[in-house]
């Protein structure tokens, strides 16, 4: 009898010309780690100081409720997008992104990718509100969002310390946008 080999096959969840958004692999996770260290991406990541590398998604507690693909580009994988379900509410959550391939950046590919993501929670998961946080600070993601129709619902004031003004604290943006807003504008402004 032939030995077969265990391949696990992994979830596309939408794909658009060079740009797709699929499950996490064990391939990714270094990249992952890796990003998560670099001293100039520390203020975008909230994670533990001394995180250890992951070398399986196994690993990854497992979170039913929470999506998180990567996103690749040209077959190389730039971040990875979140979707955490509001514990009281499962049809209103929080999104995230990171790109961690800078090269890339300005290039459309994370809100492309981002797209695609809403489309599907909207469109097929029936979620009625997606929100964001994001430092006040942080001009590319509040524009990117703003251009996906996004708007400002609110801020948490000094709450995080700017990285731009050393001592200084910054406000947590929340931005948010309906699921009827999504689709009254046809994909995020397309």
């Amino acid at each position: 009898m032939d030995e077969v080999e265990d391949v696990k096959q992994y979830r596309i969840f939408s794909a658009d010309g060079d740009v797709l958004i699929r499950d996490m692999e064990d391939s990714d996770l270094m990249a992952i780690h890796d990003w998560m260290t670099v001293e100039e991406y520390k203020p975008f990541i909230r994670v533990e100081p001394n995180a250890k590398p992951i070398s399986s998604v196994d690993e990854i507690p497992e979170e039913d409720t929470v999506i998180r693909p990567v996103v690749v580009y040209r077959g190389e994988t730039q971040g990875w997008i979140s979707f955490v379900p509001d514990i009281a509410d499962p049809t209103a959550g929080e999104v995230g992104i990171f790109m961690g391939v800078k090269e890339n950046w300005g290039k459309g590919i994370g809100p492309k990718a981002m797209r695609m993501f809403l489309d599907i929670l909207f469109k097929e998961e029936g979620i009625r509100v997606v929100f964001i946080t994001t430092q006040d600070w942080n001009d590319r993601s509040k524009r990117m969002f703003d251009k996906l129709g996004f708007r400002e619902a609110g801020r948490l004031r000094k709450m995080e310390v700017d990285p731009n003004r050393p001592g200084e604290y910054g406000d947590l943006v929340m931005m948010d946008v309906l699921r009827e807003e999504w689709l009254d504008q046809g994909s995020g402004g397309e």
